[in-house]
């Protein structure tokens, strides 16, 4: 358990950046949903380290949030930090480096899968024990905590955990009549098209609406076992078991493509929405999890 007392910092109006990944309305969908799971005494400790936190960042055109300390502003911190000379080092932590065949084989092997042991499971693993490290300092701490709740998002993109084409990113596509990138659908476009939009409203929406899934409706009977392994204690292995759990989509669902000329807006957006709405779910109670562990030695759950 984390207990952490810093004294205030006057920080500068903040704001979130970053384009990747889930996309900003997938991670800032993830963080929103995941507040309403975390324990009152997990987000105190939270909101504490994130208002002193004292990195900059670029404004997000169309994405401002009110309130600068809190995990929905930080969602996509790591995306835009990957771009910098200074976080550089971190641009192979988002993904996995398996180039399966699918859709006849997908498989994850951690061992030759994390490239010098650096991909999105170790990334987890490791920002997960800094988190706990009493000896690091508030923004070491603060910067460990953005990474864990953008990267449980991008474990849950089951093209992030899976390196067949640049995870899917050299696979060409037709999308409401546009070319686009397959790992571009499966970041944003499903997701803005289930919610209408790639703004707060459509923010609003999607995280009400999964949350309600998870809650009372078609999701609740699965939480359980998607939060089954959240122990910090054991995050390796966890982290290891969602990134597995997302491999495996990309064979039975996301490469079942159909012809190259067809608008994957229409029959296929239809055929994968639900998976990509539960993916989120996913990763918005495994975020919740992870955190109320980390800060309260139980998952919540």
């Amino acid at each position: 358990m984390l207990a952490i007392s810093y004294s205030p910092l006057l920080l500068s109006f903040l704001y979130l950046s970053g384009i990747n990944a889930w996309g900003p309305l997938g991670h800032t969908a993830v963080a929103k949903i995941a507040t309403s799971f975390i324990t009152q005494y997990a987000m105190q400790n939270i909101s504490l380290i994130l208002s002193q936190d004292q990195d900059a960042f670029t404004p997000l055109k169309g994405w401002l949030v009110a309130n600068p300390h809190n995990m929905v502003d930080v969602a996509t911190w790591a995306d835009s930090y990957k771009n910098t000379p200074m976080g550089s080092f971190s641009s192979g932590l988002h993904s996995m480096g398996n180039p399966n065949d699918p859709p006849t084989h997908c498989h994850l092997d951690l061992s030759k899968d994390c490239h010098d042991q650096r991909c999105i499971v170790t990334a987890i693993a490791n920002y997960t024990e800094r988190l706990l490290d009493p000896s690091l300092d508030v923004q070491q701490h603060a910067q460990a905590l953005k990474f864990l709740i953008h990267l449980v998002g991008d474990v849950s993109q089951p093209l992030h955990t899976h390196g067949y084409e640049k995870g899917g990113n050299k696979i060409k596509v037709q999308w409401d009549n546009h070319k686009k990138r397959l790992h571009t659908v499966w970041d944003s476009l499903i997701l803005q098209q289930i919610a209408g939009g790639a703004n707060l409203a459509a923010l609003t929406k999607l995280s009400t609406d999964v949350e309600k899934e998870i809650k009372g409706g078609t999701l609740q009977s699965a939480v359980q076992s998607w939060v089954s392994c959240t122990d910090p204690n054991r995050i390796l292995e966890c982290a290891t078991e969602w990134a597995s759990d997302s491999n495996a989509l990309v064979c039975s669902i996301i490469m079942n493509l159909p012809a190259p000329t067809a608008d994957l807006s229409t029959d296929y957006y239809v055929a994968v929405k639900d998976v990509a709405v539960m993916q989120v779910a996913k990763a918005s109670v495994r975020l919740a999890a992870l955190l109320n562990y980390i800060f309260t030695g139980s998952s919540g759950f």
